[in-house]
């Protein structure tokens, strides 16, 4: 509905003084003809703009056509009476501002119309006096009542705005953190990212609801952090590693757990904590079996060891998409899910997505810790 345009730092009282200004648009629902008219050309004259109905059928087929700020009904009329109307205009538009009029001095009839929330309750004959400041109370209310939604408005668009600013320097912090890790191996680099993709390949698949795909995408990304609290020489040492050396390396999911735990949702958390358990129970760092372990860190799982596979190691070649995927079904139901590394077959028998990484070359088998 077109409305004129009006100061807003004016008072609620001055903005609704103009009613030209306002372009006030009213429906009048009245039965008899004289005192629709009456109320149209009284209305008319301060400059609303007036639709006249005739019976409350009428009136509401007019509502679904039109919006109105003021809805001024008859009570006793044919067929569908005053009461029955603003029941049905208050369950289809709660906030309408409605007026209603009426000869009868049934007392049960206000009582009704205030418990369904009517503006105001008019008698007839109608005493224009009270009957236009009815309209101005009502004009108040509306323009009291978009004043808090333009004020709710701004708020969440603050909100909105801050919540985007927030999220934006959370992820660039995020890939500073992945930056920081596999700047430290150049064998890793592009790790988390290649695990991600494969997470994300396969959380599609499962037709994950979209937070908790982004829950385990976010995990995707962030699951080796707890490799920041290691040693350069344990992370890039050629030769086999010491009992105590693989002891550092079994505490690297608790550790990124406590690095990440005051910025990330739960399951992303427990995403990073258990993606080296093995379905088995042999892996760590809690040795959680089977379903015990939760399915976002079975797929990271099954996609860290894919990328590691297929990816150069300073202690050995890559292994190609052929071999990885028979090392994969080679540890279905000990190392991976079984349900999973059937879909990862299939993705990877359809070429969708998993595939060799760049720099890869033919190498033996390795089952990925």
């Amino acid at each position: 509905m077109e409305r004129g345009t009006s100061d807003r730092n004016a008072s609620p009282a001055s903005r609704i003084d103009a009613g030209a200004d306002l372009h006030t648009r009213i429906l009048v629902v009245e039965d008899n003809r004289v005192t629709n008219d009456m109320v149209k050309d009284f209305l008319r004259e301060r400059n609303y703009r007036v639709d006249q109905a005739f019976n409350g059928s009428e009136a509401l087929q007019m509502m679904a056509r039109n919006s109105y700020d003021i809805v001024i009904s008859d009570i006793v009329m044919p067929g569908m009476d005053g009461i029955e109307f603003l029941k049905r205009v208050k369950s289809i538009k709660p906030d309408q501002e409605v007026i209603m009029v009426t000869s009868s001095v049934d007392i049960s009839h206000s009582i009704e119309a205030i418990k369904l929330q009517a503006m105001d309750y008019i008698l007839k004959p109608i005493d224009f006096k009270e009957f236009d400041a009815s309209i101005r109370r009502a004009l108040e209310r509306l323009t009291l009542g978009r004043l808090q939604k333009e004020h709710r408005d701004i708020l969440e668009f603050k909100m909105i705005e801050e919540g985007r600013r927030a999220q934006s320097v959370f992820f660039d912090a995020v890939q500073s953190l992945i930056n920081a890790i596999e700047a430290r191996d150049s064998y890793t680099r592009g790790h988390s990212q290649r695990v991600t993709r494969y997470t994300e390949l396969i959380t599609e698949v499962l037709q994950l609801p979209g937070e908790a795909a982004s829950e385990i995408r976010l995990a995707a990304q962030l699951h080796d952090i707890g490799k920041l609290g290691m040693s350069d020489f344990v992370l890039s040492k050629s030769g086999k590693l010491t009992e105590e050396e693989f002891d550092l390396i079994r505490k690297h999911p608790d550790v990124g757990y406590a690095i990440l735990q005051p910025i990330l949702p739960g399951q992303a958390l427990l995403a990073v904590r258990h993606h080296h358990e093995r379905w088995d129970g042999g892996g760590y760092p809690h040795g959680l079996a089977g379903e015990e372990i939760p399915l976002s860190a079975r797929i990271i799982a099954l996609a860290d060891a894919f990328d590691a596979m297929t990816s150069r190691r300073v202690y050995r070649s890559a292994m190609n998409t052929r071999q990885a995927r028979d090392e994969i079904l080679r540890c279905s139901g000990s190392q991976f899910d079984p349900a999973l590394v059937e879909l990862a077959q299939d993705l990877i028998a359809r070429g969708k997505g998993f595939g060799e990484a760049s720099d890869s070359q033919e190498g033996g088998s390795v089952t990925v810790n």
